[in-house]
């Protein structure tokens, strides 16, 4: 994934993103435009390799 990451103004405490948060993902985001000339993302990414804490039934991943 390209190094294009989003720093928020924020506690640092959000569940997904927040980095002082102990139970949190800790997701970092990546924009991804399609055109170099738009100001504006495409898209939004990226990527989560849930732990065995994220598990519903044996391997399967809890939907919430």
């Amino acid at each position: 994934m390209p190094e294009n990451k989003i720093v928020l103004e924020d506690d640092k405490m959000c569940f997904a993103c927040g980095v002082n948060n102990p139970s949190g993902l800790k997701l970092k985001f990546c924009l991804k435009s399609d055109s170099p000339q738009t100001r504006l993302p495409a898209k939004i990414e990226t990527r989560f390799t849930p732990a065995k804490i994220y598990q519903g039934f044996n391997n399967i991943v809890h939907g919430g």
